[in-house]
């Protein structure tokens, strides 16, 4: 991370990618090197895991309306948002069994 004097919008395009530039607490400027995601190949543990999210993350769509009011309802005042909780429930009982818990759609 570094801090520096000022920045256009030109360094910005320029260097997009590569350094991300924002303003530290909204006024003070910063660049710092581009996060970058783990290329493949993933580990065994890893892949699965990112089907298994995804597929949590599809079935949040497919939830009948009565029980998505439920699931809205028990996260009201928890910092955590419903599908957070639902897509941790999900892969908890995945590593626990080997399949979807199909009972809370």
């Amino acid at each position: 991370m570094a801090r520096l004097n000022d920045f256009s919008t030109e360094q910005v395009e320029l260097l997009r990618g590569i350094v991300d530039f924002y303003y530290y607490k909204g006024q003070l400027p910063v660049a710092r090197s581009w996060p970058r995601k783990p290329k493949p190949p993933y580990t065994k543990l890893q892949a699965e895991a990112m089907a298994i999210f995804g597929l949590a993350s599809a079935y949040t769509s497919m939830i009948d309306g009565l029980v998505l009011e439920w699931w809205k309802f028990t996260s009201e005042g928890v910092r955590q948002q419903w599908t957070d909780t639902f897509k941790g429930l999900a892969m908890k009982y995945w590593k626990l069994t080997g399949n979807f818990p199909n009972i809370v759609l």
